[in-house]
């Protein structure tokens, strides 16, 4: 079941990662996929540095990172579901997590429908915690 956003509001995802190598700055770089791929221009939201939340750039290796990654759900989109990858990079455009988000968008009028139901996924908000490639489960 995709995740509901709200058209005129922002999608927020905390994120918890760990800093696979020192990094000086990273960017983050959205994807919607619906027949079509584009990108989708995060605007001051990209420049991921700006949006930690424990710590600050340059990450060591092996620190342990909360990011909060913004995106604006414009009104005009139609109120559809879509896949959206979310990428982060570095400064030399090495990747350094990447996640797949099916998303429902809904109009303002939806919501406060939506939000009586307990059993649908919380609007607006999402937490990933992303593991190094090389951690077994």
């Amino acid at each position: 079941m995709p995740c509901d956003v709200v058209q005129g509001e922002d999608a927020i995802i905390h994120v918890v990662f760990e800093a696979p190598h020192t990094i000086r700055s990273m960017k983050t770089v959205a994807r919607v996929t619906f027949g079509l791929n584009f990108n989708y221009t995060l605007g001051e939201n990209e420049v991921t540095c700006n949006h930690l939340q424990n710590t600050y750039c340059p990450l060591q290796k092996g620190e342990i990172v909360q990011y909060t990654l913004r995106m604006f759900i414009e009104p005009f989109f139609p109120t559809i579901a879509v896949s959206v990858d979310f990428l982060v990079e570095d400064s030399d455009r090495i990747p350094i997590w990447c996640a797949r988000i099916r998303i429902q968008v809904v109009n303002p009028q939806q919501k406060r429908i939506l939000s009586d139901y307990s059993n649908r996924p919380s609007l607006n908000r999402f937490l990933l915690k992303h593991r190094p490639s090389n951690e077994v489960n």
